[in-house]
């Protein structure tokens, strides 16, 4: 639960219209942002790197802040 004052749902700079994230599981993160960068989506130019995998954050048509995760390789 994030608190009612958070500005991790914002976006571009600019608050959110929004009080929720998607967060969609990809494959292959950077070629998914390559490819919507290069369609015109705006992508968040902050990505996170982490022992859960890697992340980052696009902006929908409606203004909704999206979380792109690609999960970590399982250990073996």
């Amino acid at each position: 639960m994030f608190p009612s004052n958070t500005t991790y749902f914002d976006s571009k700079g600019e608050p959110s219209p929004h009080r929720y994230m998607p967060n969609l599981r990809v494959q292959d993160l950077d070629g998914l942002v390559a490819s919507l960068r290069g369609g015109g989506v705006w992508v968040d130019p902050n990505t996170e790197a982490c022992e859960y995998g890697k992340f980052a954050w696009i902006v929908d048509p409606t203004g909704a802040r999206v979380e792109l995760w690609e999960p970590a390789p399982a250990a073996s």
